[in-house]
């Protein structure tokens, strides 16, 4: 789950440090919204852009793409 609150800004992809890249396809663009806090399996693991997870905490669910529409 992700908690949003409205807070209007330029994303600068090189500005949280979480990034491995310092550009990306949405630079410079005005976003309505910001993430306040993440949630995975009722667990706080991210707050105001610090990621609070542990390496491999969280799981990859290879998506089903028949269930993908279009």
């Amino acid at each position: 789950i992700t908690i949003l609150v409205e807070d209007r800004h330029e994303y600068n992809p090189s500005a949280s440090g979480n990034n491995v890249v310092d550009w990306s396809p949405y630079s410079g663009r005005e976003l309505e919204y910001r993430t306040e806090a993440t949630y995975l399996r009722g667990k706080l693991v991210g707050r105001q852009g610090v990621v609070l997870a542990e390496p491999g905490e969280g799981q990859w669910i290879k998506p089903d793409l028949n269930r993908i529409q279009a």
